[in-house]
């Protein structure tokens, strides 16, 4: 089916068969007020939507190798100045996109709380301590689910 129009089928058949009726005076004014004035008038038929168009865009790919991969050097101790910055949210966002799907929601919650509550320019926010308890927790969680996963010891 071509691509380039979005307008079902059977809408454009009924546009066309009102123009054409318009066009030679054959509407009488009560068959008039049924026909809609515009294509965005006709009500048209459900799309049907193939298997490439029904995946969300987004769509997040299990790659257990390539979770290890990203995830192993998440375990080794950074620079304080690392801890908050862009390219920590980064690894965060990576992780997630290939990550196990009962990891998803917790790398998720770390991301966001790095991108949003820690700054290489404050200090105090790139403590463990001041972090909130779920957020230790749902680091404990990843941590024990990379080494447990990827043969690591920490």
């Amino acid at each position: 089916m071509n691509r380039m129009t979005r307008v079902p089928f059977h809408a454009l058949l009924v546009a066309s068969v009102a123009i054409l009726a318009g066009c030679s005076g054959a509407l009488t004014e009560s068959s008039a007020d049924a026909v809609p004035a515009t294509l965005e008038a006709i009500p048209s038929a459900p799309a049907i939507a193939t298997a490439e168009e029904s995946q969300p865009s987004d769509a997040r790919t299990p790659d257990l190798e390539a979770f290890c991969e990203l995830a192993l050097p998440m375990l080794v101790l950074v620079e304080r100045e690392h801890v908050g910055s862009e390219a920590h949210v980064a690894q965060f966002t990576a992780l997630g996109e290939v990550a196990p799907e009962d990891l998803v929601d917790v790398i998720a919650n770390l991301e966001r709380h790095f991108d949003v509550a820690v700054s290489p320019s404050d200090p105090d926010s790139q403590d463990s301590v001041n972090f909130p308890a779920s957020i230790r927790e749902d680091g404990v969680v990843l941590t024990e689910a990379i080494t447990e996963r990827c043969d690591a010891a920490v």
